[in-house]
This record gives C-alpha cells, structure tokens and sequence, in this order.
C-alpha cells in the first residue's frame, strides 16, 4: 500500500478526472444515437402529397411524383429508412427529406419540394 499522502492525492484526482471524461463520453453518444433519423414507411403508404403544381402519391408499393402535370417517376420503390434514399426501378436520385403528419419535404434533381398532405373531406 502506497504510504505517500501527495501521491495518493492526485491519483485520486486523475481517477476522478477519468471518470469525469468517461461519463461524458457515454453521454455524447448516446445522445447521438438519440438524435439518428430512422423514416417510417406506414406513414407513407396510401397518402398523396401536393402542393400548387407538384404531386406525389404512394399507392401501395408504387410512387407517383408529377411536375405541372407531368409524370416524372411513376415506379415501385423501396425506401432506406436511415438514410431516406428511394430505390426506383430506374436510375433515378430522389430522397425524403423530412416528414410529419402534416408535410413532407422531398429532394430530386438538386431541389427539394416542400409538400402538404392531401385531406379528402368526408
């Protein structure tokens, strides 16, 4: 056993200051994995999405986007729910940006569409 009062003194204070920074450490991680995206694909399914002249509708495994009533992508789709990547037949980049229950906001062709969802009054 270490008899040295000095010694035994800072490395108590160089256990402490460890363990302050590993307790930090735990905390900025889980943190950031608590601030990872993960995209839900049942809040897609049979809803359409517009605004004044785009259009996007999913229609059971099948996506749907016009531009001022052009058909742009009309495809089967599967969605990386990490990374909000939209894998088309085709070769074509499209990407879900952010969703709520009210909006949508979609990226194609180095623009990004901000979309409401569409209500059909009962």
């Amino acid at each position: 056993m270490i008899t040295n009062k000095k010694l035994n003194v800072i490395l108590i204070g160089i256990g402490v200051v460890l363990l302050i920074i590993l307790f930090n450490v735990f905390y900025i991680y889980r943190r950031n994995e608590a601030s990872k995206i993960n995209f839900s694909v049942s809040s897609l399914n049979d809803t359409t999405w517009a605004n004044e002249n785009v259009r996007l509708s999913f229609k059971n495994k099948n996506l749907v986007f016009k531009i001022n009533d052009e058909e742009v992508i009309n495809s089967e789709y599967q969605l990386n729910n990490r990374t909000g990547k939209f894998t088309l037949d085709d070769d074509i980049e499209f990407y879900l940006r952010s969703i709520n229950e009210y909006s949508i906001i979609v990226w194609y062709k180095e623009a990004e569409y901000n979309l409401e969802k569409e209500e059909i009054a009962r």
